[in-house]
């Protein structure tokens, strides 16, 4: 299996020109799984993983559950009826 990109990577190892796309590349499925792995070993990665990471939005008033910028905002503006 072929996957197209418009951008070569450096790391890409078996790039072939696009017949159908001028200035596009393929670049077969195995390949693009190595540069992934190529990033993703990087400690960084993990880093802005959990950074990145999303919260559940089931907010409950006043919850000690709720994430800590909903807790801030609760602190500073209080409940609204």
């Amino acid at each position: 299996m072929a996957v197209l990109c418009t951008s070569l990577s450096r790391s890409a190892t078996q790039p072939q020109l696009d017949p159908d796309k001028p200035g596009s590349y393929i670049l077969s499925k195995a390949d693009l799984v190595l540069i992934e792995k190529a990033k993703t070993l990087n400690p960084m990665y993990e880093t802005w993983s959990r950074a990145l990471r999303t919260q559940s939005n089931t907010i409950i008033p006043n919850s000690a559950s709720n994430p800590e910028n909903v807790k801030r905002a609760e602190r500073v503006f209080g409940e609204y009826e």
